[in-house]
Order: structure tokens, then C-alpha cells, then sequence
């Protein structure tokens, strides 16, 4: 075996050390594609740093992989600012190279990022083809969306379920989800979809008891017939595989939320699930009939998967307590479940504690700074933590404007007006920067930015909760 294939099989079996010892022996010697793994080693173990170094050195040697990892860095701000310049430039040097997921990134910061436009929105439509042609599932999905709705482009059933069918072969669940529709609704062929049912079928194949059993419930080609369709979902689940149960779940979901007329497909599914005691069909199961006001169903089911450790669950059983929301109030009872979903790392529930200890009875403020910090890791009150770095015993006016940032870079229009506030300010003045949040800030709605923009002498501040106000 050679030293090449050596690390690989050492990085295969998580001996990371072995691995980086081989690969730099290579890489020292010009291997390119040594330099490039390093570099996914180290973004692995989230040492974005040296990934950055590794990936450079990959990239500048012209590997399509490390320069379309490169601009996922600067893309999402892994180990440093957001840089969409600079993420524009690495992906647009992957794509020349026929990257696929480049293309895809492409799509998204034009259409991200720029005024939505007949010209713009061609380029979006143009990179998405681009990916989707190259084999991106996602850009595929996106695509057949865009012919599904008639977005950009005029509607086209065809090319809806020619591209969603690309991506389900690759395993694209909502892809999938979208297929079935143009299939039952658009272009039925009930005859072919019974009798591959039951070919799967003579085999247990759960796929097949699942299409028949839609059918039964629709009255597809069969008369309608609730009690089979019911005993079809439970054989259905009885033979599940684990990707079988993982997408028969998730469509039963997408079923529910697209507000399905006809049938009570998504609530049988995953009955039928939950009773065999899988904890996402529970919370799901939770959620319809929570939305259906049968708030002591939805109790019993969020319970059941809330007990299994299911975190949403918990997150919700936590909410529940401490608010006195459909149950009576018990804060002690809802913070130990709302701990147990943070252990796991729940966004929302961390951010629930965060609040708890900031405004509820047991105000702690170092309880409420940690699980701001833990909470804003992962994307959520990434707001909230800059305002706390603005004063008293954590002020920290580095990490007060880096988290500000990060809040404007992820679409919160409060902190997009704030930071445009802050580029007036002498201190860190920049007309460019002002203007360029300002106008992010009042494309997402925000009031006092369009009045801004409208009349730049308007009266108007943000509530005085930085340190440069």
C-alpha cells in the first residue's frame, strides 16, 4: 500500500495524528491532493485556521475542491469575518473548473445579495442549471422547484419532475415529496403506481404498502377505504429499513405542512410510527394535534418522545411549564426540561434559559451571559450576547461588534440597522458600510431604516443599547 492510500485508511479509521503525519510528508513534497485532505482534516476538527493555511496551499495549485471549500469559509465565516467578495471569488474559480456545488453558491449570493432584478435573476437561474446539470441534488431540487412554481421562468410540469427526479435519485427528500405530488395531482398514472405496489409488496417491501396505502386513502385507481389504508401504514412501518422510515416520516410531515386537502395521510403515517415508539413521528404526531387545539393528545405524544430524549420535545414540554401554556405552571419543572434539550445542544431551548435568567423570577445574569454564548454558537441571540459585551462586568467592544456583525450577517434586520447606526458613529465611520446595512435593513423591513433612506436628516436612532450610543 502506498503512503498516500496509508493515510487515507488512517484518517478512515479517525487516527487523525497518523493521518496528518503522512499526508504532510506528501504535501511538503508538492501533493496537492495531500495538502487539500489536510486541510479537511483540520476544518473537521474545526482548526479553521490551519484548514484555511492548508486549503490555500491546494487551492493556489489550482484543486477545484479546496478553492470551493475555501469559499464556503469566507461564505459562512468559519475562524474569521464573513467575506462574500471573497467567497464570490474563490467559488467562481471552482466553478470555472466545472465544480458543481460552486455553481450552486453562486446561485445563492446573487440571489442573496443583489437587487432582485430580470438580469439577476437570470444569472441565478443560470448558476442553478449549471449545478443542477453537473449532478447537485440541491441545485436539482432548486430547479425543479423554480418549473413547480413558476418562479423566474414559466411553470413547466415536465421539467419540475424531470429535475425533482434527479435529486430524489440522489436521495433529496423533499425533491422526492415534490415528485409525488406532479404524480398524483398532475400527471396521474394509478394503474402503473398499484401494480409496482404490489409487486414491492410480495416482497414486504415497505415502499410498496406505502403506495398502496396512499392509494387506498386517496381512492386512486381502489375504492377509498380508511381501515386498509390504516393497516397498509402500520405494515409499512413494520418493514421499514431506517431511510425507508426516515423518509416515510419526513413526507408524511411535508404532507401536513403543504396542507394536503384530501386525505389524512400525515396523521396515519405517523400514528403509525409513533406507536411503535419512534420518537420523531411522536413529535410530529405532537405538533398536528397541538395546531388541532387537542392540547391533551399533544401533551401525551411530546411526552413520549420528550422521555426518549427527543430534544424539540423537551424544548416545548419546557416552554409548556415555565409559561403555564396548556398545562399547569411548574418554572422549576420546565427549566429541567428545558436543560435537558440544551445538554443537547437545542438552539431555542438554550436561548429560552438565556431569557429565563435574564427576565424571569430567578434573574442570574453570569446563567444568562453562558447560555447567550452557547445559543449564539449555533446561530441564535447572536444579538442579545453583543448587547451584553456593550456594558458592565462582560463589556468587550470586540466581541460587542463581532456579534453584532454576526447577527447582520444572518439576516437580523434590528442588528443590520444597528451596525449601519454604528458606521455614522466618528469613531468608526464609513459612508460604504453605512449605507450598504442600511438598505439590508430596509429590504428586510425594518421601518426606521426606510425612513432613513427615504430622509437621511429623519430624527430617527436605535434604542441606546451599545456603547457607542
Amino acid at each position: 500500500m502506498d503512503d498516500f492510500k496509508s493515510a487515507e485508511e488512517a484518517w478512515g479509521k479517525g487516527e487523525m495524528e497518523q493521518a496528518l503525519q503522512i499526508f504532510k510528508t506528501l504535501a511538503n513534497k508538492g501533493n496537492t491532493a495531500a495538502q487539500y485532505n489536510i486541510g479537511m482534516i483540520y476544518m473537521q476538527q474545526k482548526k479553521y485556521t490551519e484548514g484555511h493555511e492548508w486549503l490555500s496551499k491546494a487551492a493556489d495549485n489550482n484543486e477545484a475542491d479546496a478553492q470551493f471549500h475555501l469559499g464556503r469559509i469566507y461564505y459562512l465565516g468559519l475562524g474569521k469575518d464573513q467575506d462574500i467578495k471573497q467567497a464570490l471569488n474563490w467559488f467562481k474559480k471552482a466553478a470555472r473548473q466545472r465544480h458543481a456545488r460552486a455553481y450552486y453558491y453562486l446561485g445563492k449570493i446573487i440571489y442573496d445579495y443583489n437587487p432582485h432584478n430580470d438580469k439577476n435573476l437570470s444569472k441565478v437561474f443560470q448558476a442553478y442549471l449549471d449545478a443542477a446539470t453537473l449532478g447537485d441534488p440541491e441545485a436539482q431540487y432548486q430547479l425543479g422547484y423554480m418549473y413547480y412554481r413558476g418562479i423566474f421562468i414559466k411553470g413547466d410540469m415536465d421539467k419540475a419532475g424531470y429535475w425533482f427526479g434527479k435529486a430524489s435519485e440522489q436521495g433529496h427528500q423533499k425533491a422526492e415529496f415534490y415528485l409525488s405530488m406532479i404524480w398524483e395531482e398532475v400527471k396521474p398514472n394509478p394503474e402503473a403506481q398499484f401494480y409496482t405496489g404490489l409487486s414491492l409488496i410480495k416482497n414486504d417491501d415497505s415502499r410498496g404498502y406505502f403506495a398502496h396505502a396512499r392509494m387506498y386513502t386517496l381512492g386512486n385507481y381502489v375504492c377509498r377505504n380508511h381501515h386498509k389504508s390504516v393497516s397498509l401504514y402500520q405494515q409499512a412501518a413494520r418493514y421499514a429499513n431506517h431511510e425507508q422510515r426516515k423518509y416515510q416520516i419526513n413526507i408524511a410531515y411535508q404532507f401536513y405542512l403543504n396542507g394536503h386537502p384530501q386525505d389524512d395521510t400525515a396523521f396515519q403515517i405517523l400514528k403509525a410510527y409513533a406507536v411503535t415508539g419512534d420518537m420523531k413521528a411522536q413529535h410530529y404526531l405532537a405538533v398536528m394535534h397541538e395546531e388541532q387545539a387537542n392540547h391533551a393528545e399533544a401533551l401525551k405524544w411530546y411526552l413520549k418522545a420528550a422521555e426518549q430524549g427527543f430534544s424539540r420535545s423537551q424544548y416545548i414540554i419546557g416552554i409548556w411549564l415555565l409559561w403555564g401554556r396548556h398545562i399547569q405552571r411548574d418554572e422549576d419543572e420546565g427549566v429541567k426540561w428545558l436543560e435537558k434539550a440544551a445538554e443537547q445542544g437545542n438552539a431555542w431551548a438554550l436561548y429560552a434559559l438565556a431569557n429565563f435568567y435574564k427576565i424571569g423570577r430567578m434573574v442570574n445574569r453570569k446563567k444568562s451571559f453562558e447560555y447567550f454564548k452557547q445559543a449564539a454558537k449555533i446561530g441564535l441571540g447572536e444579538h442579545d450576547l453583543s448587547v451584553f459585551y456593550a456594558r458592565g462586568e462582560y463589556k468587550d467592544i470586540n466581541m460587542e461588534i463581532y456579534w453584532l456583525k454576526k447577527a447582520a450577517e444572518h439576516g437580523g434586520h434590528q442588528a443590520q440597522f444597528e451596525l449601519a447606526c454604528m458606521y455614522t458613529n466618528e469613531a468608526y465611520k464609513d459612508e460604504e458600510l453605512a449605507q450598504y446595512w442600511l438598505k439590508r435593513a430596509a429590504n428586510g423591513g425594518h421601518t426606521d431604516a426606510n425612513k432613513l433612506l427615504e430622509n437621511p436628516s429623519a430624527n430617527v436612532k436605535p434604542f441606546p443599547c451599545h456603547s457607542w450610543d
